[in-house]
């Protein structure tokens, strides 16, 4: 089954590919050629357009100039310029001669007011009003009337001046047959419905193949486009040219020229699907070739795939059974006298390569498999298989080394193993004896720690005591200056009242001087000074008190003043005995705090070092733990050691003599 997928894949995968590619390249090709067609389609119709317009137009002007040279000679017959009695009826004679000629709709003689002087055929009796009129008096020489439509019929308006003795008389106005106009535009036939359009300087149909639609005096600007709309500004500005434009929702090819000696110009308007229809039929012929080729290519593809499918079929299933692991069956030669053969050929020698060099690397695996180390590789190998021989080989000396170190190294380990036994054991006894001393120190440390605390528990209170205590000489230090501020005040009264006792013993001496007197003015008075005397002696008696009362009250003053500087100085004395117990306070209080301090750093130092000694407890704890582990372990690896030496034993290593 995946035999026949594989097969199936590498046909369809040649004429899938194939068929893609040429696809792509038929595609592809009808692109660039359709795209190339139309653009150069496109480019030749716009070049082949343009001179065809100026053709048409130059043509048209022909036609307009014959109409002029008739109305040129009509108008220079020496009958209108003859002035004789019968003037008008020799006008007439002319007039009708030129109808019957040249088959005019109507032919008039009109005065320089544009009345009608004389006329043959559906002439107007006014032309005051009519373009016509107004170009013959601008230009006084040939005009050509803009519209084509006179009285519900199609012609062409022309109008000449009649001159006699050089100076216009009159204007001779005729309207020709719409036939000059119609012969050259049925005559223009470009593609299925290209047409040509003859306008007015407003956008005007003056000419088409269709007399309705110019009678219908339709405009080209009615209903068209942008693009159709630009176009349509040029032709009114006489300009000559081709352009490409939208019209009717038709992308359409449009070519221009003006009519000289006219107010008139002609288009040619072509639909681009007129012409692309071709490019499409030669893109669809050559689709049609490329498939029928593509057809013959595939066929022939498929033959040529089967072919290699059925080479390739076999070589691959041969290929399956090689992976699946056949190195028996025989590859068969496909005789195709090409790469096949070479293919095949090749693998058949490459299954028999491959089938020698598996049966060489097995009898070397078997031998290594079986403790035989003492192998070599033979036989022929070819290419790369040759660092197969060389791997090998490298392998099995590799492992011979390998073994032979394993081997000696087992020796050394098995040795190590009875040292490391030896040695663990040491470290059990001293791991042991460590774990004692470390659970010894653990108590010591906690007896410090205890005792420490005491200390800090004393140092508190310590501290506790010297604050309350300096506290108390504070506010005694505060008392002793509130008292010694009283005693200055009471010393400051004391001299204040020394000096008013002074100021009462002046008055009283003073008062007993006056005494006197008045007692010696009383005796000078007689009997009526007694009653005086007897006040004076009064005062007298007064002044005498008051002497020995102020006198008594310094004295006292004194005595408390003196008492009073006792106090202050002793005040003073006390103040400073104050400060200074004040001072050492504050330097218990500091001493107190530093101890304290010291006191907490030494405890929470205990602490750090009680927490390493715990640690180094567990450690200790933890070595002799690891050590009996150790132990254990040194004696299981000197037993697996001595396993490994008796497999190692049983292997036949090259230069064991085996």
């Amino acid at each position: 089954m995946q035999n026949n997928n594989t097969k199936k894949s590498i046909k369809g995968k040649i004429i899938g590919y194939t068929t893609v590619v040429i696809v792509l390249i038929i595609v592809v090709s009808a692109l660039i050629m359709t795209f190339s067609m139309s653009y150069l389609t496109d480019t030749i119709l716009l070049d082949t357009l343009q001179p065809m317009v100026k053709e048409s137009a130059k043509t048209v002007e022909s036609n307009i100039h014959i109409l002029a040279d008739r109305m040129m000679s009509i108008a220079e017959d020496r009958r209108f310029t003859d002035e004789s009695t019968e003037y008008e009826k020799n006008c007439r004679e002319v007039i009708r001669d030129a109808q019957e000629i040249y088959e005019f709709y109507a032919i008039g003689l009109y005065d320089k007011n544009g009345k009608i002087f004389v006329g043959e055929g559906d002439v107007l009796n006014d032309i005051s009003s009519e373009k016509i009129f107004d170009y013959l008096k601008e230009t006084d020489n040939l005009s050509v009337g803009e519209s084509t439509v006179f009285n519900d019929n199609l012609g062409i308006t022309m109008g000449m001046p009649v001159k006699i003795n050089k100076e216009t008389a009159f204007y001779l106005v005729g309207v020709y047959k719409y036939d000059a106009l119609n012969d050259v535009l049925i005559n223009i036939n470009i593609g299925q419905s290209g047409h040509a359009v003859i306008v007015d300087n407003a956008g005007v149909i003056v000419g088409y193949k269709n007399q309705e639609t110019v009678k219908s005096l339709k405009n080209i600007f009615e209903n068209c486009s942008d693009s159709e709309k630009e176009v349509y500004n040029r032709i009114i500005k006489n300009e000559t040219g081709s352009a490409q434009a939208i019209v009717n929702d038709e992308s359409t090819f449009l070519a221009f020229a003006p009519i000289r000696g006219t107010h008139w110009s002609l288009f040619i308007r072509m639909p681009q699907k007129d012409y692309s229809y071709m490019t499409y039929k030669a893109v669809a012929i050559v689709i049609i070739f490329a498939v029928i080729m593509t057809v013959i290519a595939l066929l022939s593809i498929y033959k040529l795939s089967k072919s290699i499918s059925i080479s390739v079929n076999k070589a691959t299933k041969r290929i399956v059974g090689l992976a699946e692991g056949d190195l028996k069956t025989e590859v068969e030669i496909v005789n195709s006298k090409d790469e096949m053969e070479l293919l095949t050929s090749s693998l058949r020698s490459t299954v028999l390569g491959m089938n020698y060099y598996m049966s060489e690397i097995k009898r070397v695996l078997s031998d290594i498999s079986s403790g035989n180390l003492d192998v070599n590789i033979t036989g022929e190998y070819k290419g790369d298989f040759i660092v197969v021989k060389n791997s090998l080989s490298h392998i099995a000396d590799s492992l011979n080394n390998t073994m032979q170190m394993i081997k000696e190294l087992t020796g050394r380990l098995f040795e190590t193993a009875d040292n490391l036994d030896s040695e663990f054991e040491r470290l059990h006894i001293v791991s042991i004896k460590q774990n004692d001393s470390a659970e010894k120190l653990v108590e010591e440390v906690v007896a410090v720690t205890q005792n420490i605390e005491s200390v800090s528990e004393s140092s508190e209170n310590t501290k506790e005591r010297v604050a309350e205590i300096t506290e108390k000489i504070k506010r005694n230090s505060n008392c002793m200056n509130l008292l010694s501020n009283a005693m200055d005040d009471i010393s400051k009264n004391a001299e204040s009242i020394t000096s008013i006792s002074k100021a009462i013993g002046d008055i009283a001496f003073q008062t007993e001087i006056l005494s006197l007197n008045a007692s010696v003015e009383a005796a000078r008075a007689g009997e009526y000074g007694k009653g005086f005397s007897v006040v004076a002696e009064e005062v007298k008696k007064l002044a005498s008190q008051s002497t020995e009362a102020a006198k008594y009250s310094t004295d006292m003053i004194n005595e408390i003043y003196k008492t009073i500087s006792n106090g202050v100085e002793l005040m003073k004395e006390a103040v400073v005995s104050l400060e200074e117990i004040s001072s050492l306070s504050k330097v218990i209080e500091d001493t107190t705090e530093d101890l304290d301090e010291n006191v907490n750093t030494q405890k929470n130092s205990l602490e750090n070092i009680a927490d390493n000694i715990e640690s180094i407890s567990q450690i200790a704890d933890e070595n002799l733990r690891n050590s009996e582990a150790a132990k254990k372990f040194s004696t299981q690896i000197s037993n697996e050691a001595n396993q490994l030496y008796n497999v190692i034993n049983k292997f036949n290593l090259k230069g064991d003599g085996k």
